[in-house]
């Protein structure tokens, strides 16, 4: 009789163990989205140098604008993406120069159809091709962790460590391919106030990251405040920190003459 109430006790406690690590961390919600929100940051090197400045703005429940520039020049990024919340990742992106008249020369097309795990690709004037994504959710480090600065404004759980992929445009001897990079964990650390804002703080690092990571900071609403990592994220760096100055709530007609009133001189 003692070894069946015991018998029945582990396996209740199993059971709640069970249960409590398949809860989601993740769940949507748009009432939590930052919509019609630009995050505004200052990009640089750890120490400061190469400074620009990179704008995010949620212009619907699913779609995403990262916008770089620096100041004088006539031309900058932009990045447009589409999110797919039944599994926290990007289902589509274009990306490429633009310039004042708001004319975008894409340069890079990314489209995952039907929630499948093909993604369709095409960089620049190559021929597009086909990429199997394994693992999602992903989050692309060249944009900005754009992506992942919108989904953590979907976390419900709490969870002392997030796992998700790296996927990006890399180098080959071939010439620029997309692929998976590799996983990283966001380990919880300290709340601080860090950039004018109260923070969760994480600490990110994996072979995602080349195993070169940092720190990164979310604000009480999930969007991404700033982050500090040893590996740069785009040529003519040798380190990456994003420093977020403010927050604007514009329309979308509003964010159309932002991006053009930085292109002008």
């Amino acid at each position: 009789m003692k070894f069946l109430c015991s018998l029945v006790l582990t396996l209740v406690v199993l059971t709640n163990c069970s249960a409590q690590n398949s809860t989601p961390i993740f769940k949507y919600d748009p009432g939590r989205l930052p919509l019609h929100q630009a995050q505004v940051y200052i990009k640089s090197n750890l120490d400061g140098s190469h400074a620009s400045f990179v704008a995010v703005y949620l212009k619907e429940k699913d779609r995403i604008e990262s916008f770089k520039w620096t100041e004088g020049n006539t031309e900058g990024t932009l990045v447009k993406a589409k999110m797919d919340w039944r599994r926290f990742s990007v289902s589509h992106f274009e990306g490429g120069r633009v310039n004042a008249n708001g004319e975008l020369n894409i340069r890079a097309q990314l489209s995952v159809p039907g929630g499948k795990n093909k993604a369709e690709v095409q960089i620049g004037g190559s021929e597009p091709s086909s990429v199997i994504l394994k693992h999602f959710p992903w989050h692309s480090y060249d944009f900005d962790f754009a992506s992942l600065g919108i989904v953590m404004s979907q976390k419900v759980a709490p969870a002392s460590t997030i796992e998700f992929m790296i996927s990006d445009i890399a180098g080959e001897a071939n010439g620029p391919v997309f692929k998976e990079i590799g996983k990283v964990s966001m380990k919880k650390e300290e709340r601080e106030e860090k950039f004018g804002s109260q923070c969760q703080r994480y600490h990110i690092d994996g072979p995602g990251l080349d195993d070169r990571g940092g720190k990164i900071w979310f604000d009480k609403q999930g969007r991404l405040v700033g982050l500090e990592i040893q590996k740069p994220d785009e040529p003519g760096f040798v380190s990456n920190k994003l420093r977020r100055i403010e927050v604007l709530k514009l329309s979308a007609e509003e964010w159309e003459s932002f991006k053009k009133q930085k292109l002008q001189n």
